[in-house]
């Protein structure tokens, strides 16, 4: 048993250190413009803010740490990076955006034919309480993304075309 605990610890430890390195390596790796380590130094920031609940100076710091590295890889053009951010501004989390700010990035996601985005996207849209419903919009990204048989985008497209006028679809076949 004495030994199994001992195990623990040194995995424990070297996990630990492991994740040191591959943090340390990261920053150098963002901060040269590597967009890639931009969004994971971005996603290990989240993480650790996402468990750190007791110490709220930390989790501020991190989130900070996260929006700002999540900007810069959005600002690259990394479209999971831009629905990361979005969804971080929409649900009150960042410093510099809010829901709209989210929608704008969001859409820039969605453009580059980002998937997850696209349904995102055209869920919002499709969403009466949201200032943004636009039901030809809503319709245009969520047919988008059911052609790529995206599952709840095609359930999410059922319910759109059942209140979706003619005019609105026509609209949205223009988009």
């Amino acid at each position: 048993m004495k030994t199994l605990l001992v195990l623990i610890s040194i995995y424990a430890v070297s996990a630990f250190a492991s994740d040191s390195t591959i943090v340390v390596e990261l920053i150098a790796k963002a901060e040269a413009g590597d967009v890639e380590a931009q969004y994971q130094l971005a996603l290990k920031y989240i993480r650790t803010f996402k468990y750190a609940t007791d110490n709220l100076d930390e989790i501020a710091k991190e989130n900070f740490e996260a929006e700002k590295w999540l900007i810069k890889a959005a600002e690259n053009g990394l479209p999971e990076a831009q629905s990361r951010l979005a969804s971080l501004y929409m649900f009150g989390y960042g410093r510099h955006g809010n829901y709209l700010t989210g929608i704008s990035w969001l859409e820039k996601a969605a453009e580059q034919g980002y998937t997850p985005a696209q349904s995102e996207l055209g869920l919002n849209y499709a969403t009466p309480n949201k200032e943004i419903m636009n039901m030809p919009r809503a319709y245009f990204w969520l047919k988008i993304a059911s052609d790529k048989n995206d599952e709840y985008s095609k359930s999410m497209l059922i319910n759109v075309e059942k209140h979706i006028t003619n005019e609105q679809l026509q609209e949205a076949q223009k988009l």
